[in-house]
């Protein structure tokens, strides 16, 4: 799917998925916690659909997006951390 000029691929929880933040201290890496309940799932599949159907374009697709990460990994890092750190080659 195309999101605000990027591709974006499907959503998916992998069990071994590890995001990396590139800080200006050093890269953190964080780690999917040990338990994600099944609404993640459901929250998901509601993402991809509302961005299938253009629900969800541009800005606005990105911003849930982030947000669904910063939700999935408990809230280890936050949704500026994640704009300003993330590598976009990697994601």
């Amino acid at each position: 799917m195309i999101l605000g000029g990027f591709t974006a691929p499907p959503i998916f929880l992998g069990e071994n998925m590890v995001l990396t933040l590139n800080k200006p201290d050093g890269a953190v890496r964080f780690s999917l916690p040990k338990f994600i309940p099944a609404i993640v799932r459901r929250m998901a599949a509601e993402l991809e659909e509302k961005i299938a159907a253009e629900e969800l374009k541009g800005t606005e697709a990105f911003d849930e997006l982030v947000s669904f990460f910063v939700f999935v990994y408990d809230n280890q890092f936050t949704y500026d951390e994640f704009c300003d750190y993330a590598d976009v080659i990697d994601y």
